[in-house]
């Protein structure tokens, strides 16, 4: 996205990084081509090592195992949980803070403790997954952004057909959450919501209509007030 294309700005030091490596390798590559020899694929295998290691190390963050070991305080809420159900985070801008972060579960923290979620940092999304969370004319990946505040609202069947089950509002955030959502938990970092609407992850409709039209699918089973327990499309 555009975070990323303002790393290789030219005013950015880390620019250079990249575009030197790319630099090197095309003249490595041609003074292979003149004079080949066994001596010069290790110095190829030496200079893929250097560019791995330093382009990862100046452009992708790691995560201290300490923080990983340390659960945050809100998982507990989920834990007493026994039953199916997957969590969403209102998530509209990035929060630096690595334990803000860990506390509202974002953006794939829920991975780390095994908790389904439907925020995860996605390189590849369905168009149809995108269609019914986000609409037709969003693009085809989230990047765990959740910013659309109809879905929190009672009549809208989305999040609910989904099975999430809780809402976590980092802090800072002031989304209008409907009825539907009960404020359970709160801490320095997070507030989490619970959904009264959510649905089973697994349940039999109680009929079936058949639509031919997939745009009137789609707009039927997220028009608000629908309920997928009771029609199946």
């Amino acid at each position: 996205g555009l975070q990323g294309l303002e790393n290789l700005d030219f005013q950015r030091p880390n620019a250079y990084v990249p575009l030197s490596l790319s630099l090197v390798s095309a003249a490595m590559l041609a003074w292979w081509s003149r004079q080949p020899s066994s001596s010069f694929s290790k110095c190829c295998v030496g200079w893929v090592l250097l560019d791995l290691v330093s382009y990862s190390v100046m452009f992708n963050a790691t995560t201290h195992p300490q923080t990983i070991q340390r659960e945050p305080q809100s998982l507990a809420v989920l834990k007493a949980d026994r039953t199916v159900f997957r969590k969403a985070t209102y998530r509209y801008h990035i929060d630096r803070d690595t334990r803000a972060n860990q506390e509202a579960l974002t953006p794939s923290w829920g991975m780390v403790y095994g908790v389904e979620d439907i925020n995860g940092f996605n390189s590849l999304q369905t168009r149809r997954y995108t269609d019914f969370l986000f609409g037709p004319t969003v693009g085809d990946v989230s990047y765990s952004q959740l910013f659309d505040e109809r879905l929190f609202q009672p009549d809208n069947p989305i999040l609910s057909a989904l099975n999430v089950k809780y809402l976590f509002v980092p802090r800072g955030s002031v989304p209008k959450v409907g009825s539907s959502f009960r404020q359970i938990y709160v801490n320095d970092f997070v507030r989490i919501y619970e959904n009264s609407k959510v649905y089973p992850r697994a349940y039999f409709a109680d009929s079936v209509s058949v639509e031919l039209n997939p745009n009137i699918v789609l707009r039927t089973v997220t028009a608000n007030g629908f309920d997928g327990r009771r029609l199946a499309l």
